[in-house]
Order: C-alpha cells, then structure tokens, then sequence
C-alpha cells in the first residue's frame, strides 16, 4: 500500500530569512514530512520539493537543497525531484515557500496510526 505526506516549514521559513540560516531548512523539510509518515507505520521512499519565490537566490536555494538531499539520506530515502518556480509579482522578492511531498511504503503488521495511539497519548 501506497502511504503519502506533504508539509512545510512554516514559520521557521521566517526564521531563516531573518536569521540568514537556510542549511537546516531541508533537514527540518524531510524530518517533519517523514514523522508523519513514520508513525503511520510507513516507510518514506522518495520525497518531492517544490520552491517558489519571487526571487531566486541561488545560494539560499543550495543550501536548502543540500539539507533536502542530507534529510533524505538520513530518512534513507531518495530525492527524486521537484520544481522551482520563480514569479516576480506573485511573491515579494524575499519570500518563499518550499513544501515537500513524500510517498511511501506501507505493509501489513506494521504500526498504525489506530492501534499505536490511545486517547491521551501524544
């Protein structure tokens, strides 16, 4: 069976461009999409990136990359690809948004999300 996720950075997005820090952007990107995916009780195969801007900032859009590529090692997963959109007027030049997508496998007797978690639990 075939399991998928997709999240964001959100607002450690801000955090980032603030700070000047994008290295630990992609890590954090794989990491949150694979939780939730992990305690499904599936195992992440392949993850998709999708970065859009209003201007592409090649060095900040490397190093996010390249924590992609180190989340999905980590994960022991594959980066298959992904796009990147750059649309001035749409996003101010400084904003981005960069989702991830993942797909996943999921066998019989794995963990699932129904029997791991009783109410009260977290």
């Amino acid at each position: 069976m075939l399991v998928s996720g997709t999240d964001g950075v959100g607002t450690k997005l801000r955090l980032a461009i603030e700070l000047g820090r994008h290295d630990g952007v992609g890590i954090d990107l794989v990491a949150m999409c694979a939780n939730d995916i992990l305690v499904a009780g599936a195992e992440p195969l392949f993850f998709l990136d999708y970065y859009a801007t209003g201007h592409l900032d090649l060095e900040v859009a490397t190093a996010v990359i390249a924590g992609i590529a180190e989340g999905c090692k980590r994960a022991g997963c594959a980066l298959t690809g992904g796009e990147t959109a750059e649309m001035p007027g749409m996003y101010a030049p400084a904003i981005t948004t960069w989702p991830v997508f993942a797909s996943a496998s999921w066998r019989r007797g794995r963990l699932s999300r129904r029997t791991a978690y009783s109410r009260g639990t977290s």
